[in-house]
């Protein structure tokens, strides 16, 4: 779904990734681990285009992801952060169904033009499946969203706002506002760095049950014990390079790299 090929980037002087090459496949739970400033964060980034990249090239399902159009990319390739980002003056209802309305209009649009170009269309299976109209838009990704909110618990809280929210609950309403626009793939930037201890089990099982469910991710996690637990292929970063790539079972058990043993032993 995703192929990396030779990424390099730099910021100013300073070469954060020497050349990462990479392949997310349907399906993969791939956890990116190594100490930090090893340009984990910053590869997820450069996937999502948050942050552009000096060399190489980034292909989804086999196109380059800087010819193709940024939010529909967005829409496919979610990204989950550190600290929420959820929107402050909106209720958790309107961050969840802020994207789908917004992609709802690029649809409709796309029908009406569709259509004025070649009516005949009308019968189209894909043509019939974009909306018409944004009432049903709205009426939809409100469905969608209390759906979410109730798979993760939190339906009591969709006219509040996210100053109420204590951090663990606002991390799996951004984890909900991810997964309400049906990515294909979601990237997990540290989701429970910024949380206190006791909320982040509550966080590790929303992302636990989305692997559960099929969804493709990539995860920077300090996590070890939800790495080995969730991932099908770990990779190991250090100073801008992937040092070593293998199943949770060969990456804890049986490291090969120096540089990997003296992590898991500092993370003991």
């Amino acid at each position: 779904m995703i192929e990396i090929n030779n990424l390099s980037k730099s910021f100013g002087s300073k070469k954060v990734l020497n050349g990462i090459s990479l392949n997310v496949e349907k399906g993969d739970k791939i956890v990116l681990l190594g100490p930090s400033g090893s340009g984990k964060s910053t590869l997820l980034r450069c996937i999502n285009l948050l942050n552009d990249y000096d060399g190489g090239e980034i292909l989804y399902n086999g196109q380059d992801v800087t010819k193709l159009d940024v939010n529909l990319y967005r829409q496919k390739v979610g990204m989950v952060f550190q600290h929420f980002n959820l929107f402050k003056h909106m209720t958790v209802l309107q961050n969840i169904m802020f994207a789908p309305i917004f992609y709802g209009k690029k649809q409709i649009k796309e029908k009406k033009k569709l259509l004025k170009q070649n009516p005949e269309l009308i019968n189209d299976e894909y043509v019939k499946s974009l909306p018409d109209n944004l009432a049903q838009v709205k009426e939809n990704a409100k469905i969608r969203a209390m759906e979410l909110l109730e798979k993760v618990g939190l339906s009591e809280k969709a006219n509040e706002y996210p100053s109420t929210l204590s951090g663990g609950q606002q991390q799996r309403i951004a984890i909900v506002r991810a997964v309400a626009n049906n990515p294909e793939v979601l990237l997990f930037d540290e989701p429970t760095s910024a949380l206190d201890i006791e909320m982040i089990q509550e966080v590790l099982e929303v992302i636990e049950q989305l692997a559960n469910e099929g969804m493709t991710m990539v995860i920077v996690t300090h996590e070890l014990k939800f790495a080995k637990n969730i991932a099908s292929k770990i990779v190991f970063l250090n100073e801008g390079d992937i040092l070593e790539v293998g199943t949770p079972d060969e990456i804890f058990n049986h490291p090969k790299h120096p540089r990997l043993l003296e992590f898991l032993e500092k993370t003991k």
